[in-house]
């Protein structure tokens, strides 16, 4: 076993101002509150510029996680709002810290194509992050659908991570449902 070197943290608002989303991870549950709402999209802002503010020279501190799962209800495209609020979000941050790496959220049906190559908005130290469970959210829960997700869509998001030349973050990915292969599946 190799001794453990260094831990780092990606600092991670689980829950924003209103909510993102209408699920608990939130901290509060069927309040996806945020979308469409100025004074959210700020007191948010705020929030970050200070969370830079307290972290800016920490070491151990690899980056910011903007908004997990930022998927409203499920249905609304949230792509529009996410074009206005991570922005926003990136300039309060780049006020205080012009260190760490922020990774910007995709949106539960549209991905992170939308948000267009960073570097020619002007942002720098920019990746993406998902989080991707297959048999959800749309797909089937079926072994074939992480079939997909492995063999087809990873490639893919590889290849426009590479394109564009950013860190990409896969939060979270499971196989949550035993009809999509379960604990044997995510065993292998």
């Amino acid at each position: 076993r190799l001794p453990l070197r260094a831990l780092y943290d990606a600092v991670d608002l689980h829950g924003v101002p209103g909510g993102q989303s209408h699920d608990m991870h939130t901290g509060q549950a069927h309040q996806p509150g945020i979308w469409g709402k100025s004074i959210l999209y700020q007191r948010t802002a705020d929030i970050w510029r200070e969370i830079a503010r307290r972290y800016n020279d920490r070491a151990v501190v690899a980056a910011y996680d903007l908004v997990n799962e930022p998927y409203a209800d499920h249905k609304l495209d949230v792509r529009p709002e996410l074009a206005k609020l991570i922005p926003q979000l990136y300039r309060a941050i780049r006020e205080v810290d012009d260190r760490h790496v922020i990774f910007f959220p995709g949106a539960l049906n549209g991905g992170i194509d939308f948000y267009g190559d960073p570097k020619q908005q002007g942002f720098h130290d920019v990746g993406f992050t998902e989080h991707r469970y297959a048999g959800l959210f749309g797909d089937k829960p079926v072994l074939a659908s992480h079939a997909r997700e492995i063999l087809d869509r990873f490639p893919k998001k590889q290849a426009y991570i590479e394109r564009l030349g950013v860190p990409y973050y896969l939060g979270e990915f499971n196989v949550v449902r035993r009809a999509a292969g379960g604990d044997r599946v995510m065993r292998e």
